[in-house]
């Protein structure tokens, strides 16, 4: 898996000292790549999600200590057509923080701009197997409950948070996370019908 990391920040010293830091530190990177004055996308390559580099520390401790404003947006490689473009009207649009691929489409979705960027996530995101898929419906319709949706579902408690995990680790979206678990909702709502008609559970609900 390869993921684009956008770093941005109108202090131009401070971002290349902390892409610098990066650049050292973390061994899964592969390219570095300046995008205009403010921008540096990083990629990295990960085989697994337990082998993710840390980014939400390293990027806590650097801002708590150099004080300065520095947003970072991590988003999947190959979801998004104009990834670069998008990232640069995101990051220049919202306050310091670190942003993944759900803090994006909702955006999105609360500007009402950028349609082409959530069609094209929700195309992405309908490619994976059915399996996991049923495993993240469940979970939502259980409002979050793992220990509910792991027992609806026949699944040992560990499967199920396997489950979670890999699907974040291939969409960038956790769903444990209320604004994470709206924008997977949404596309449920926006296709619906194919979901009352396909989903394996009796429970489909429109909140």
């Amino acid at each position: 898996m390869i993921r684009n990391i956008y770093i941005y920040s109108q202090d131009h010293y401070k971002l290349d000292k902390f892409v610098a830091f990066l650049e050292k530190n973390n061994h899964t990177l592969i390219s570095s790549t300046i995008q205009g004055n403010t921008m540096v996308k990083l990629q990295d390559k990960v085989k697994k999600f337990d082998d993710v580099f840390d980014y939400d520390t390293v990027y806590e401790q650097f801002v708590n200590e150099s004080k300065t404003d520095l947003s970072i947006l991590i988003v999947n490689d190959g979801i998004f057509e104009e990834a670069d473009k998008i990232a640069s009207i995101f990051l220049n649009n919202t306050f310091c923080n670190i942003y993944d691929t759900s803090s994006l489409i909702y955006y999105c979705f609360v500007t009402g701009q950028y349609d082409e960027t959530i069609e094209e996530f929700y195309k992405y995101f309908s490619r994976l197997d059915d399996e996991l898929l049923d495993c993240i419906y469940g979970y939502l319709d259980n409002n979050l409950n793992a220990s509910k949706t792991a027992s609806e579902l026949f699944l040992h408690r560990n499967t199920l948070t396997y489950r979670l995990n890999k699907f974040h680790f291939l969409t960038g979206v956790d769903v444990r996370y209320t604004q994470s678990a709206s924008v997977i909702h949404s596309y449920r709502i926006r296709h619906r019908n194919r979901f009352i008609k396909n989903y394996q559970s009796s429970k489909f609900y429109i909140y």
